[in-house]
């Protein structure tokens, strides 16, 4: 298909795919962005190649940073557009879930109607979530550019430390307000230590909370939440409501962490004392100096040009974990919405249970609402194929038309140390523990392993001790939330799950300022780092 004519989204193998095209050629329009800087965002690397040779067209010497400068005006004035649309698509997002339509009551026209101006304000969520991550990455990279030529390689590490703090991890941007609910577990000290010991392997702890007036309240607020509740990890894919083991652990574990104090890790003072101290070093350098006297600056517009980049970079990262968010709850809705037609075409015997309406593509809805859907048998081979392409997680990460052809992949490594790309600072030894959903299990202090993740994994993020992920880069769920924990993280790291499966227990170092995972002799006498733990 044509450009025009691809979507943005698609179903692959009974997975969302996104296509890298189209938002390459989004961020392009963004000032400031670029198609490699999407990639390099998004997957820690550029993984396509140039059609022309690159031309160098950054000037050299001391007006670099003066170039950079007066193109971070013409940004900062172009986000402001991003920054509205965004802004707005959340604020009509929270009005309508205020008090969204009663589904059960409505004619199926009505309801129909009402899916399709969902999906429409969906549509323009998402497309602000685009821009606001173009425009994110353009000033997260506009950090990088103004640091370079003054402090070299370290720009890096310390754009990482001027972007982190103000994301409360206990919230995470997961679509389930677990705060408010933590607060209200922490009010008795029984009812909070019966939640904290809760985990989706033991839900019979559930039955505790109902032999108190308390617990009988939270378990009402809960209930309450649960019902207005997003979708846990896929826009219009299962709701919190649907995935209550999940909803409980996280519950469970923002009581764990408001009782550890481990809820905010990262304070915003930081960052300040972080600015004062690039300032200090930039007010030692000949190189600024230099540039001061010769563009005649009575006051040093660079420190505030700074300043300005690093609150762009903050304010954009956290708005698309908003957007995402907002996302994630409006999907919720649509769920809810598609349920409900679900359950209606059951009755009618157009299907064989509600949530078989997943198995339709969306111009068949109507369709099948009007007696001219899917055949039976055929509602069981896509039920059939469905489930097998759950169990296989062979997707690659990218990939040009079929799956099975793939672009930029790294043969997978054999040795005992792998680079990737360092998303938050520091050093941290432990146990490797594999994760491939937000169900399983990590004990506290473990090491994270995995292919990818999504919000849905913010109480494995909070009980680790490091995280390693083979996919992702500085915009990634995954890097910011480790920031706002102060957790080592290397993102990008391909091929090491596959590298530590069936090797029983393996003891890991992760290198979080050198982006280096290095797996250890089993042998060696390395003592395991502490761990702030969150188990109460």
């Amino acid at each position: 298909p044509t450009a025009d004519d691809r979507p943005f989204l698609a179903r692959i193998r009974g997975r969302a795919v996104l296509s890298l095209d189209l938002m390459k050629a989004a961020a392009a329009e963004v000032p400031g962005g670029s198609a490699e800087e999407i990639e390099r965002q998004y997957f820690g690397r550029v993984i396509s190649e140039p059609v022309d040779p690159p031309t160098e067209t950054e000037p050299k010497g001391p007006f670099k940073g003066l170039r950079t400068m007066f193109t971070g005006f013409r940004e900062i004035n172009a986000r402001r557009s991003f920054r509205f649309e965004a802004l707005t698509s959340i604020d009509t997002t929270e009005r309508l879930l205020i008090a969204p339509p009663e589904c059960s009551v409505v004619s199926t026209d009505q309801l129909l109607a009402y899916r399709h101006r969902v999906l429409d304000l969906a549509g323009r969520l998402i497309a602000a979530e685009i821009a606001v991550a173009a425009a994110a990455a353009a000033a997260y990279r506009g950090v990088e550019l103004f640091l370079e030529p003054h402090v070299g390689d370290a720009a890096a590490g310390l754009a990482q430390r001027l972007t982190a703090g103000g994301i409360d991890p206990c919230g995470a941007q997961v679509a389930l307000h677990t705060c408010d609910i933590a607060e209200q577990a922490l009010s008795n000290a029984d009812l909070a230590e019966t939640v904290s010991g809760l985990s989706a392997r033991d839900p019979a702890v559930l039955e505790m909370l109902e032999q108190s007036a308390q617990g009988l309240e939270l378990l009402a607020a809960v209930e309450e939440e649960l019902g207005r509740s997003g979708s846990a990890s896929v826009f219009a894919g299962e709701t919190w409501a649907e995935s209550r083991g999940l909803a409980w652990q996280l519950i469970s574990q923002a009581v764990q962490v408001q009782r550890s104090g481990r809820r905010a890790m990262v304070s915003m003072s930081a960052r300040e004392e972080t600015l004062r101290d690039i300032e200090s070093l930039f007010a030692t350098s000949w190189k600024w100096r230099f540039q001061r006297v010769v563009t005649g600056q009575i006051v040093d517009v660079r420190r505030r040009m700074l300043r300005r980049l690093v609150d762009d970079a903050v304010e954009f990262l956290h708005l698309r974990e908003k957007t995402k968010s907002a996302v994630l709850a409006l999907g919720g809705e649509v769920r809810r919405v598609h349920l409900e037609l679900g359950h209606r075409l059951f009755e009618s015997g157009a299907l064989a249970t509600p949530v078989d309406i997943d198995l339709l593509a969306a111009q068949e809805l109507e369709f099948a609402i009007n007696g001219r859907g899917p055949s039976p048998w055929e509602l069981d081979r896509r039920r059939v194929a469905l489930e097998q392409m759950s169990e296989d997680d062979s997707i690659p990460q990218i990939f040009v038309g079929d799956p099975n052809r793939t672009l930029g992949d790294i043969p997978t490594p054999t040795g005992d140390l792998f680079t990737g790309w360092g998303a938050s600072a520091g050093e941290y030894t432990g146990t490797a523990r594999i994760i491939t959903k937000a169900t399983e299990p990590i004990e506290p202090g473990d090491i994270l392993v995995a292919r990818t993740t999504d919000p849905a994994w913010t109480p494995l993020f909070l009980t680790a001790g490091a995280i390693v992920v083979e996919e992702g880069g500085p915009l990634s769920h995954a890097a910011i939330i480790a920031r706002e924990l102060g957790l080592p993280a290397v993102l990008n790291v391909p091929g090491l799950v596959s590298r530590l499966k069936g090797k029983g227990t393996v003891q890991l170092r992760v290198d979080g300022d050198r982006g280096v995972v290095a797996i250890l002799d089993p042998d060696s006498d390395v003592a395991h780092d502490k761990v702030l733990e969150v188990t109460g």
